[in-house]
């Protein structure tokens, strides 16, 4: 973790500090959850697919997102996942369950990391504004 001041023209100061989470080992973690392994072992996706980035879409995926979540939330600054170590541990999750691994998978992959990140986005801001859902 590193840290400097930036000062904007007119603006006030601010403390920038570079963290990121470990994603090492999350296709473990995921794998380890009954609903995530038994959804892509009978032929379906890591998460579940959603229209858009919404409270229903975080909380269809709730089981995908936990693990992310409890990493960012052991950091100071709740970094988002960096998308090429995600990518990995979603590929990671589909080549223990025997899918994935060929160049046919490789958009799915891609897609299922941004879709991620873009959630975890959404759910952060959430929380920064505190806006509370009036959802389960």
């Amino acid at each position: 973790m590193t840290g400097s001041i930036n000062k904007k023209p007119g603006g006030r100061p601010k403390q920038t500090i570079t963290e990121s989470i470990d994603l090492k080992n999350l296709h473990v973690e995921w794998d380890s959850i009954e609903e995530i392994r038994d959804r892509i072992r009978d032929g379906g996706d890591l998460l579940i697919p959603t229209k858009g980035e919404s409270i229903p879409a975080i909380l269809s995926n709730s089981s995908v997102l936990q693990p992310l979540i409890t990493r960012m939330s052991l950091t100071q600054t709740k970094p988002l996942p960096i998308v090429e170590p995600l990518r990995d541990e979603v590929e990671a999750i589909y080549i223990k369950n025997k899918r994935g691994g060929n160049t046919e998978s490789v958009p799915d992959v891609v897609a299922a990391s941004w879709k991620i990140r873009k959630l975890l986005t959404f759910l952060k801001t959430k929380v920064r504004r505190q806006e509370v859902s009036s959802a389960s």
